[in-house]
């Protein structure tokens, strides 16, 4: 179905006339026909295509919808094209397919939607049947971007009722994908609108409420990525404060957070009761937001869909077979899981040293020869499970194409980034309903050795997109030792040292690390980072993943408060 929104051309305009006679002809001939308005969405699938419902059962039910109502929209709140081996191996083009399959209508960029850098992004936006939107963020720079084919905002008409579509993406995403990619010539050239405070972002999303309003909008649909949880640094762009600090809104999509939120009213600025949904994650659930002949609006979410979509279906198959055979070739054999979680299920991977995150460190220092080598636990996203390992395994643990990097850095710098990386951590990692203390940007560590001191208070000094400034007092990261061959030493801040990263940490800035963008890089981007994890496993450990790596037994980060 196309839609076209109210600033048309008279051509259009004469089209959409066209269209809406063929409607009413549609619902003579079917009385049954509602006119509810019916807008399916998802939220941070990251590339589960086939999980639960999957985009088959997705697009089986939009069928079954559009043949209750001829108003149907589908929509996805970002975070689509990333995070597992199906978008990593082709940079998101299989997503894209499928998505342009199921016929989504609007979608927005989530944090994720950037990891491929903006010239992949500029391609995927360009192939995309969807309109992307997004209200809040301006590019100064000179080169062309993707942002020339995006919008603000779409009307869509609905006989007599006309629906706005308004794009929101997180200001997180500088900070959570690849910072150097928002740059031209070492500077941002992309911009959220993070000054003053939150205040620029709000008057972003207010500015085009208005003027969808304007444009004679009965109904104000915000599709956003922006999450409730507050991360530090980022209270401002919650979606919850979003509602409350503007007036317009009827509902939110939102995404982000991976909240399942079937309807949560929160109130506006003017005491207004605005719906907010989400979806979960990886297909957990899909929403359903509804306009009823009435202009009542309601979501839900939907969990359980049985029959599937048959083209879906086999365009799934296809992709499938395109990747079976790189995918399980078996590189090596594990005794025991190695899980980014606790013995209770609780993420630890970005608060806690963990057995898959010292595996990973050890990889990336083995392959770049290195005795010290630091990763995020934000990139490691998958356990290492018990029994054959296969390609798809390791390609599934860092799923996001990064290369490795090494460089020379100080023996300060290293101070520096490890008090920035546990400036979160506390004395417990989880409350028992949830982790605490997180960052994606915790490093898993290899060559080092040191304790955290969680009760001393962070002096971490960050700019307004969460970066690295300095350290301005005391330092909870205490008894840094460092790995010389066979012997612990002490780190000396004067020292030069040679470290193993990702060129997302070391050349990028990934996740706030600052203090690495002067460092001098030795090897640069000599190896995917997921195929040292495939060296190391063949090579060093010769197909065997050895009893040291289960379980995490804090023997390189100790924390606890100091006696």
């Amino acid at each position: 179905m196309k839609y076209f929104s109210n600033k048309v051309s008279k051509i259009l305009t004469l089209a959409v006339a066209l269209f809406a006679f063929n409607i009413s002809g549609i619902k003579a001939q079917n009385k049954n026909l509602s006119n509810d308005i019916v807008i399916l969405y998802t939220n941070d699938v990251h590339c589960a295509i086939e999980n639960n419902i999957g985009y088959a059962g997705f697009k089986e039910y939009k069928n079954e919808c559009l043949e209750q109502t001829p108003f149907v929209a589908t929509v996805d709140a970002g975070d689509a094209i990333q995070g597992e081996v199906t978008g990593a191996i082709d940079k998101g083009e299989s997503i894209l397919k499928l998505m342009n399959t199921v016929g989504y209508d609007f979608a927005v960029f989530g944090n994720h939607e950037f990891d491929y850098g903006m010239d992949r992004l500029t391609q995927i936006v360009k192939k995309s049947k969807a309109q992307y939107l997004c209200c809040n963020l301006k590019y100064t720079g000179s080169k062309n971007n993707f942002l020339k084919n995006t919008i603000p905002f779409k009307i869509v008409n609905y006989d007599d009722i006309k629906v706005a579509y308004i794009g929101i993406s997180t200001p997180y995403s500088i900070k959570s994908s690849t910072p150097t990619f928002f740059m031209e010539k070492e500077k941002y050239v992309f911009d959220f609108g993070t000054g003053n405070g939150g205040k620029d972002f709000i008057e972003r999303v207010q500015n085009a409420i208005d003027a969808a309003k304007k444009d004679g909008a009965d109904f104000v649909i915000a599709v956003a990525h922006l999450g409730i949880d507050d991360e530090p640094g980022f209270e401002a762009y919650t979606s919850i404060n979003m509602i409350k600090n503007t007036t317009g809104l009827d509902a939110v999509i939102d995404g982000h957070s991976h909240t399942v939120m079937a309807c949560e009213k929160v109130l506006d600025k003017n005491g207004k009761e605005v719906l907010l949904s989400q979806t979960g994650t990886k297909f957990q659930n899909f929403g359903k937001l509804v306009i009823n002949k009435d202009k009542k609006i309601s979501t839900e979410l939907i969990s359980v869909i049985e029959k599937k979509d048959e083209k879906v279906v086999s365009l799934i198959s296809d992709i499938k077979v395109q990747n079976e055979k790189l995918l399980n070739r078996v590189l090596a054999t594990s005794d025991a899981k190695l899980d980014i979680n606790d013995k209770n299920g609780m993420r630890q991977i970005r608060n806690r040293e963990c057995g898959i995150g010292d595996l990973v460190a050890d990889s990336i220092a083995y392959a770049g020869g290195t005795d010290i080598a630091f990763v995020n636990g934000g990139a490691i996203r998958k356990a290492l499970s018990e029994g054959n390992v296969t390609y798809g395994d390791i390609f599934s643990i860092m799923p996001f194409g990064n290369t490795v990097c090494t460089a020379e850095v100080s023996g300060q710098t290293i101070l520096d980034a490890l008090e920035f990386s546990y400036r979160f951590v506390e004395n417990e990692s989880s409350d028992g309903k949830n982790p605490i203390g997180e960052s994606g940007g915790f490093f898993q560590v290899s060559g080092l050795r040191f304790s955290v001191d969680p009760k001393v208070k962070s002096t971490v000094k960050l700019d307004s997109n969460g970066m690295f400034i300095s350290v301005t007092g005391q330092r909870r990261v205490k008894d840094v030792k460092v790995l010389c061959g066979d012997l612990w030493t002490d780190i000396d801040p004067n020292a030069v040292y040679s470290v193993t990263s990702t060129d997302y940490i070391l050349k990028s800035q990934g996740d706030g690390y600052t203090m690495f963008k002067n460092a001098k890089i030795t090897c640069d981007s000599f190896m995917f980072a997921y195929e040292t994890i495939e060296k190391y496993l063949t090579k060093q450990l010769k197909g065997k993943v050895k009893e040291k790596y289960v379980g995490s037994k804090n023997e390189r980060i100790n924390i606890s408060e100091a006696k």
